[in-house]
């Protein structure tokens, strides 16, 4: 038999084939048999990709120094060998294994698998103008054993802090006082803090309402009867319409 014409080809074959034989064998050296052992590799990795990234975040622009000038950049670890074959034969993986699977994804693509968990912000709730419109009732006057009343009105406030609201613009309130023989209707404007106290459905209704208790002066806005001061502390319940909160 002449192996002349052979000998180039074989040759050829063999040293194609011998790297990938040797990285498979050397995939299969390290191979832990318990999973126990695979489980401790991958947390291993995964802690010191963790590190590295931590040291690429504060030094990928500029070099890190050292007790002697510079050190050299760092290499990004490298995932255990037999990983690459543990994910392709797995379509969905969970837990430990699936969070290494994802880093060596992000590792051949450059693409996180699962984007990174926001961190939570709990934002204000935004709401409509109607819903800072007021509605009054029920204000008596705030000093002891007074006879002034705020029977209807309304004014609006802008949202200070929490639930703590205050009058954006002087409002407009009925007052019912006394005039030392009988009593008087007089219109009045006023101004003050509101905080609101609940929301709830009114009664009857579909419609969503929210209670506030406020605290204002109010200025009488025509003649001053006898019995009435100039200035009138008032404090009292208002309602504002909501959208349903579902």
């Amino acid at each position: 038999m002449r192996w002349g014409p052979w000998i180039l080809p074989v040759c050829l074959f063999f040293l194609a084939v011998a790297p990938a034989r040797a990285q498979q064998a050397q995939i299969a050296e390290s191979v832990p048999a318990d999973w126990e052992q695979r489980a401790d590799q991958l947390r291993a990795w995964l802690s010191e990709d963790s590190e590295w990234k931590a040291w690429y975040e504060k030094f990928r622009n500029r070099p890190e120094r050292g007790w002697a000038g510079y050190e050299d950049r760092r290499k990004r670890p490298e995932p255990p060998l037999w990983l690459e074959a543990e994910c392709a034969s797995l379509l969905d993986a969970e837990g430990l294994l699936g969070a290494a699977c994802d880093l060596l994804q992000e590792l051949k693509t450059g693409i996180p698998a699962k984007p990174p968990p926001q961190p939570y912000r709990e934002e204000p709730p935004k709401t409509i103008w109607w819903e800072h419109v007021h509605l009054d009732a029920l204000w008596p006057m705030a000093q002891w054993q007074s006879n002034v009343y705020g029977v209807v009105g309304v004014h609006a406030t802008i949202t200070v802090k929490g639930r703590f609201q205050l009058f954006v613009a002087p409002g407009a309130i009925l007052l019912n006082l006394p005039n030392g023989r009988s009593r008087d209707w007089q219109p009045a404007t006023d101004w003050g803090v509101a905080f609101r106290l609940t929301d709830f459905r009114f009664p009857g209704t579909g419609q969503w309402v929210s209670l506030h208790f406020n605290f204002a002066e109010a200025w009488l806005l025509t003649g001053q009867p006898a019995m009435a001061k100039s200035k009138i502390e008032l404090a009292g319940f208002s309602f504002t319409f909501k959208r349903d909160p579902r």
